[in-house]
């Protein structure tokens, strides 16, 4: 039995994936963990025929991208591993070892990876709570709009995905539990900073200042960092009169540019409030699985553990963010857009450095009935060159 809240009844299967059953049978026999050799005779009799498999200390990969994505693949997540725990045992969070192997699945392409199991086109990549499994993929035509960040987004995502998973089976956080989006998504990437050598990218470590992030950060707090010319598309980021954090902690959803504000305040909490936060994610390690929680209680939860002056905590927040200084600047990207809309046709520019906030623009500026979309994205060294090659192509030049 894995939780049980009311009418509803979850159980843990033997290779650590959750189902609900259709009825319960009282009985003695002793849960017995399945081996690795079974699980892995099941995945590629299975759903994953044809793909490679790699054991390693903690983790059953299957794999069919490049041999050298699958290796890089597998070190991260082993370091992220070993940095999580390491780190959460040194702060006293009580953590228990793998009951099962983590289970990785690596696709060649975004096709494969969508073939596989439709999601939104948003979506990269996901941590699967009842199969608790981790999906990825290595190639994607994407990645030539902008190659930079597409190299820095890989570590990031294999991060992200691997600190999910990670946390829902060391017990820090129960799978199902209701934990606030904000603070699932915000610990995932405080643990997944990319950064980038003469190697090319690479993960960054626990607790490091994400340059994605903070190019998202630099674009909703200042208006002159991005130039969006067009009238009717919607304002990007959350209302500016609404306090950050409590706008972020009473989210059941968040948008691409909320994930960067819920690293912040994950990354101030776990710099300059370490005592309180801690305290905090042992109070929440402990929330049941399937019991459910309302924004409102959220709120009262976190004023009860970091105090009732959230609009002093918004000023704090903003003074920890300058401070940080060590990280990758982006390059500066113009992004133009055409889509018919009848005889006419809608253009539309946006300059920024946030491919975050690229991602929710282009979500947003497309008209309901129009044709096709078009779009494409010019990375420039600085912002007044971007701003020239927006400025030209609005012009028809």
């Amino acid at each position: 039995m894995y939780g049980q809240h009311r009418d509803q009844t979850v159980v843990i299967l033997p290779d650590g994936q959750l189902g609900i059953p259709t009825g319960l049978v009282p009985t003695d026999e002793p849960f017995r963990v399945a081996s690795v050799e079974a699980m892995e005779k099941d995945l590629i009799k299975g759903p994953f025929k044809g793909f490679e498999v790699h054991r390693s200390a903690h983790y059953l990969v299957l794999w069919q991208c490049s041999p050298e994505f699958a290796r890089v693949s597998v070190k991260l997540l082993e370091d992220l591993y070993k940095g999580l725990a390491d780190s959460l045992r040194k702060r006293e969070i009580p953590i228990h070892d793998l009951e099962f192997p983590l289970v990785a699945v690596i696709f060649r392409t975004e096709a494969d990876f969508r073939a596989f199991k439709p999601v939104d086109p948003d979506v990269q990549a996901y941590y699967e709570i009842f199969t608790n499994r981790i999906y990825f993929y290595e190639k994607t035509d994407r990645d030539e709009h902008s190659p930079e960040v597409a190299a820095l987004r890989k570590p990031q995502t294999v991060a992200h995905e691997g600190a999910h998973q990670i946390l829902q089976n060391i017990g820090v956080q129960p799978r199902l539990a209701a934990w606030p989006s904000w603070l699932v998504e915000g610990l995932a990437e405080y643990c997944a900073a990319p950064t980038t050598s003469r190697k090319g990218a690479n993960w960054g470590g626990l607790g490091a200042v994400n340059p994605i992030h903070m190019a998202t950060i630099r674009d909703l707090h200042d208006p002159l960092s991005s130039l969006v010319q067009q009238k009717d598309a919607e304002q990007v980021g959350r209302d500016p009169k609404i306090p950050l954090v409590e706008y972020l902690v009473t989210r059941t959803e968040l948008s691409p540019t909320d994930y960067a504000l819920s690293w912040a305040l994950t990354h101030y909490l776990a710099t300059k409030r370490i005592g309180d936060f801690l305290a905090f994610l042992d109070m929440m390690r402990q929330a049941p699985p399937l019991e459910t929680r309302t924004p409102e209680e959220h709120l009262a939860a976190f004023r009860s553990a970091f105090g009732h002056d959230l609009a002093k905590m918004d000023r704090s927040i903003r003074n920890h963010l300058v401070k940080l200084k060590k990280y990758d600047a982006l390059p500066y990207y113009a992004v133009v857009f055409e889509q018919p809309i009848g005889v006419r046709v809608k253009r539309a520019v946006l300059v920024s450095q946030s491919p975050s906030t690229i991602r929710q623009w282009l979500e947003s500026v497309p008209s309901p009935g129009g044709g096709p979309t078009r779009w494409e994205v010019f990375p420039h060294p600085t912002r007044t060159r971007a701003l020239l090659t927006a400025e030209r192509w609005i012009q028809g030049q």
